[in-house]
């Protein structure tokens, strides 16, 4: 079970990370279940290996943004120009398929974008300065979305106590894209990041019902050699 775990991992995307946490629950709470039932099946060299392949499955959580941070860089550079610094406008035909409005209608509605004015070249092409007016460039775009996830993965190196009682970083992706004008100032960002607390709630919950199977285990060991619990 805990093979499967890595195996999942391997891909650095946060819903990779999220099924290898599942996983290695679900491997906890198997353990949980055979001690409690069977506690003298493992011998105490077992659960001492046991314990030192738990600890050796730690799941790097950051390698999750990593995908996410890369996806987001590829679709910058699918749905902007480039003007060589670093910034660029929207583009207006983003694949052979699809402009630009056509694509977003796809993401945004789950599926392939029905029929719609936009499918119209013409339409779609004399929008487009509209649309450049109103939404950030390449650039901004781009620092909006690394600012809101490098605090996301600041705060993964912290404990939870230092910042539980900060602000919410999915309620600062609503804030700065909240509004007729502003939500379309960043609209790759609030289409693009994740729920950033859900993430790191599920962190804390699963770091600490990590740390209580090490607990159990140690207790499990320490009764078998001195015959009592640990005062």
């Amino acid at each position: 079970m805990l093979g499967v775990s890595k195996h999942s991992e391997e891909l650095p995307f946060l819903i990779c990370i999220l099924v290898a946490d599942e996983n290695q629950k679900l491997t906890r709470e198997t353990i949980q279940d055979i001690v409690k039932a069977n506690p003298k099946l493992w011998s105490n060299e077992q659960l001492r290996e046991l314990a030192h392949q738990l600890a050796a499955s730690q799941i790097d959580w950051r390698r999750g943004f990593q995908g996410e941070r890369t996806c987001f860089y590829d679709s910058m550079q699918r749905v902007y120009t480039d003007n060589g610094n670093g910034d660029g406008g929207l583009a207006l035909q983003v694949s052979k398929e699809k402009n630009l409005f056509q694509l977003i209608e796809s993401v945004t509605s789950g599926g392939e974008a029905t029929a719609s004015m936009f499918s119209n070249a013409g339409i779609a092409f004399f929008t487009l300065p509209a649309a450049n007016m109103a939404v950030a460039g390449r650039k901004e775009m781009t620092a909006e979305y690394d600012r809101i996830t490098d605090r996301a993965l600041a705060r993964l190196g912290e404990p939870y106590r230092s910042w539980k009682s900060e602000p919410s970083l999915d309620a600062e992706v609503k804030a700065i894209t909240d509004g007729p004008i502003s939500r379309f100032r960043y609209f790759f960002v609030m289409l693009m990041t994740p729920s950033y607390d859900t993430f790191l709630n599920r962190v804390v919950a699963s770091d600490g019902n990590r740390d209580g199977v090490f607990l159990g285990l140690a207790l499990e060991l320490y009764h078998r050699e001195h015959g009592k619990w640990p005062e």
